[in-house]
């Protein structure tokens, strides 16, 4: 294929829908730092086409 699609095993996606929002990139390490995060995500739409 040559490029990464993104699968989401629990609600049966391939690929991930768009509600699916990428917050990190890189190895565990760096995924660790959003942990805080998750539960304090607000999220606004400005605009959509």
């Amino acid at each position: 294929m040559g490029q990464w699609i993104s699968a989401d095993p629990t609600l049966n996606q391939m690929p991930a829908d768009v509600t699916h929002i990428k917050l990190s990139t890189g190895g565990v390490n760096r995924q660790v730092g959003i942990i805080a995060l998750v539960g304090r995500i607000g999220l606004e739409i400005l605009a959509y086409r």
